[in-house]
């Protein structure tokens, strides 16, 4: 697999481990994401703009109230792809 290939899995991959992570932790995703996965009447963009919004929220949510963990979440993540590159 080429490098460039490489990194987009990792970065696919860690994507969806944040989302997943936000969706068992987070009703609100859970909710947003259980809407864009039925339908409805709305128009793709819509849910799909209405589910990012609520990720975001999320995300900073999660940020304010848990700010060292998120920290190290972070650097992890970091020396984990500095390990991946080495």
């Amino acid at each position: 697999m080429a490098r460039s290939g490489r990194e987009t899995a990792v970065s696919v991959f860690c994507f969806a481990a944040v989302v997943g992570a936000l969706f068992f932790l987070d009703p609100r995703v859970r909710v947003q994401m259980e809407s864009f996965m039925d339908g409805g009447v709305s128009p793709w963009r819509h849910r799909a703009t209405s589910l990012a919004n609520t990720l975001f929220m999320s995300i900073r949510d999660q940020s304010l109230e848990n700010g060292t963990w998120l920290l190290f979440a972070v650097v992890g993540v970091v020396l984990f792809l500095f390990m991946l590159k080495t």
